[in-house]
């Protein structure tokens, strides 16, 4: 929702599902600059002379559908000493403005038992037709606005904003120049603002919208309420500095951290390296009975007993595999469905390998019973597939 005029039939940003970052800093760690290291390692970063809190008292204006808010508000001469008041951070629906809308996999603004807007329609009387839209009939949205000084002390440095969550999108303005777009409510979202600020008074505008199309990826058993709602702040940094540090955990000399079970859907998190583990380990007790610890994408593996004496299995290109105490069999509910529970799964004598080229893994997302979102390029075509692997005994 742009202030500038647009036509009827242009997709907005907030429901552009391509859009969802106008000239945002790059995520990083959480950091502070200090003026020492001792002030760095002993004070919150609060208490830096180069933050400074824009949380309090902020002007606010709601509106009940986008066509009826205030189009030219960031402009510093606009008047809004008759807007109400409204403190940062806060949830405008607690404040009382709108309505706070609670449902569990339902969309707030979608919802077939609630209908709140006669734009939405649906298939099967349940599932919006349309995935991205969000109505403009009811679409709720506050204008936010307040003012600040820059201290002194800062001159010659860059200073960023940094909003710490805001459901669900909004613009920022500063002194009346549009400064950028951001949705993602509950993640920072950090901008550059020197070039848009003048000595003495500042003034900072905020568009908020409280559903966008990032609405139907923040849907899950909870209250929906919207507004700026953790802390806004400023800081200031030098031109030359560290932006961005990162801790990578690595394995420890025992090699006895290793990667969880994975698929080549579900990976991002499983790193190629060297791990030893107990077969005992590989199971996960779900509590409904199921297949788990199969690794993909290794070139090899062993199994050795408690003398050293094993068997490895080579793959000539890369290969999947488990090794549990139960034949996959046991998990399989078509076999075994009278299998309800964990406990149900008895473990039996020796170990159970499962070796293969590869498996397709979960290939989709499907949520309490929802359509499934199904991605082709890790599935696997029903056809005849050929792999090669080496077995030899290890000592």
């Amino acid at each position: 929702m742009c202030s500038n005029a647009v036509e009827a039939n242009e997709k907005k940003d907030w429901e552009n599902p391509k859009m969802f970052n106008q000239n945002k800093e790059a995520p990083h760690a959480s950091l502070m600059p200090f003026s020492s290291v001792e002030n760095a390692l002993t004070q919150k970063h609060e208490a830096s002379v180069f933050y400074k809190s824009l949380n309090g008292t902020w002007k606010f204006n709601w509106v009940r559908k986008p066509a009826d808010r205030s189009l030219d508000f960031y402009n510093p001469n606009y008047d809004v000493s008759g807007w109400d008041d409204i403190p940062v951070p806060s949830n405008w629906e607690r404040e009382g403005y709108g309505i706070p809308i609670y449902c569990n996999h339902q969309y707030e603004f979608a919802s077939y038992k609630a209908p709140v807007s006669e734009e939405i329609k649906f298939v099967d009387k349940m599932y919006p037709s349309n995935p991205g839209q969000v109505p403009y009939d009811y679409k709720p949205g506050g204008s936010c606005r307040r003012t600040f000084t820059v201290p002194e002390s800062w001159d010659g440095r860059q200073v960023f904003i940094q909003f710490g969550a805001v459901k669900s999108a909004f613009y920022i303005w500063g002194n009346g120049q549009k400064v950028g777009y951001s949705q993602g409510s509950k993640t920072e979202a950090e901008w550059d603002i020197t070039k848009y600020l003048q000595k003495g008074e500042n003034t900072i505008a905020v568009e908020v919208y409280g559903w966008s199309d990032d609405s139907y990826l923040e849907c899950q058993d909870f209250w929906r309420i919207s507004g700026i709602e953790r802390d806004v702040f400023i800081y200031s940094a030098p031109k030359v500095r560290i932006r961005d540090f990162f801790v990578n955990g690595d394995l420890d000399e025992t090699y006895t951290n290793g990667p969880h079970g994975n698929y080549v859907d579900r990976n991002r998190s499983a790193f190629v390296g060297y791990y030893e583990s107990k077969v005992a380990g590989q199971y996960v007790p779900y509590v409904r009975p199921q297949e788990s610890g199969y690794k993909t994408g290794s070139r090899w593996f062993e199994l050795r007993n408690n003398d050293g004496w094993g068997l490895r299995i080579t793959g000539v290109s890369q290969l999947g595999f488990s090794a549990l105490h139960n034949p996959i069999e046991d998990f399989d509910q078509e076999t075994h469905d009278e299998y309800k529970h964990l406990n149900d799964i008895v473990k039996k004598d020796g170990v159970f390998i499962t070796f293969d080229l590869k498996q397709m893994g979960v290939a989709g997302d499907n949520s309490w019973g929802g359509k499934t979102v199904s991605y082709e390029q890790y599935a696997i075509p029903a056809d005849d597939y050929e792999f090669k692997v080496s077995l030899e005994p290890v000592f």
